[in-house]
């Protein structure tokens, strides 16, 4: 009941909770548990991992983060995971753009992550 905003105000207004109800609210989803990842945890389980191999297909530098992507694939460590899904100014789409970025890296984690080798010797 705080009005149109957007949806991560929910979260910035009164914690996870409400971005839980508001979620489960606005896409009828039931979400039974979550967790709360900060930049230094999020860099830190990308380097747990090796890193994660993306393949990027047009390169572009970041001129807030100094972060410099070139075309291609490469494994980036946390530091530069975290740049590349924070990036947006960069982007010519900005923000779609930084979402589909985002969407890619989660892709390519969960892909790296969910093979039998890690399931069995997690």
């Amino acid at each position: 009941a705080r009005g149109a905003n957007k949806l991560n105000a929910a979260y910035a207004f009164d914690g996870p909770e409400l971005l839980v109800r508001t979620v489960e609210y606005n896409t009828g989803l039931h979400i039974d548990h979550y967790a709360e990842i900060g930049f230094g945890g999020f860099a830190s389980i990308v380097d747990a991992v090796g890193g994660v191999e993306m393949d990027i297909p047009k390169g572009f530098k970041d001129k807030k983060s100094g972060a410099d992507f070139k075309a291609g694939k490469q494994t980036l460590n946390g530091e530069q995971a975290l740049a590349f899904v924070r990036t947006r100014y960069a982007l010519p789409g900005s923000d779609l753009d930084r979402t589909k970025n985002q969407q890619k890296f989660l892709a390519a984690l969960a892909h790296q992550v969910a093979t039998p080798s890690t399931v069995l010797n997690p």
